[in-house]
């Protein structure tokens, strides 16, 4: 995973833990800033076999360094994983001076008018974007229909404006 190791050697995982929230949609991290993740629990839970923790260690994660924590990102558990990059999200450096205040949706389907659009994750606007865009592919962990999976994302992503 080239991109999450070049993400984490950029980090200054030197940072104490706050917080740690596992919520059924999003896990939050509390370092220096917030940052969430999804915590996909339904393919967790597909995945935990019973009578075992979703997360090793449980109780003991706030004892942790963020060093610790950012290596969850590379877990098999997903919601380990989750908190990983929760944590990599809470240490990222943002320049707010640089930063909008803008509906996401709405900037999608500015800049996708007539476009090929592909979107990572099934978000509630995916039907506007339909009705704008030349094609609108969706690749999605839990494929709904019309959707894509992980598996297909290297053939439509190139082909995307």
């Amino acid at each position: 995973m080239k991109v999450l190791d070049d993400i984490i050697s950029n980090l200054d995982l030197d940072a104490q833990v706050g917080d740690i929230r596992v919520g059924v949609f999003h896990t939050g991290v509390i370092t220096r800033n917030c940052g969430l993740a999804s915590s996909l629990t339904s393919d967790a839970l597909k995945k935990h076999e019973h009578g075992s923790p979703l997360v090793k260690d449980p109780g003991n994660l706030l004892k942790k360094g963020a060093e610790d924590l950012v290596k969850l990102a590379y877990s098999e558990s997903l919601l380990e994983a989750a908190i990983g990059m929760a944590t990599i999200n809470s240490l990222l450096q943002v320049d707010e001076s640089n930063c909008l205040n803008l509906n996401a949706a709405n900037l999608i389907a500015e800049k996708g008018r007539g476009k090929n659009i592909a979107i990572i994750g099934h978000f509630p606007f995916i039907p506007k974007l339909r009705d704008i865009a030349k094609e609108v592919w969706v690749i999605e962990k839990n494929p709904r229909e019309g959707d894509l999976s992980e598996s297909q994302s290297e053939n439509y992503l190139p082909e995307a404006d």
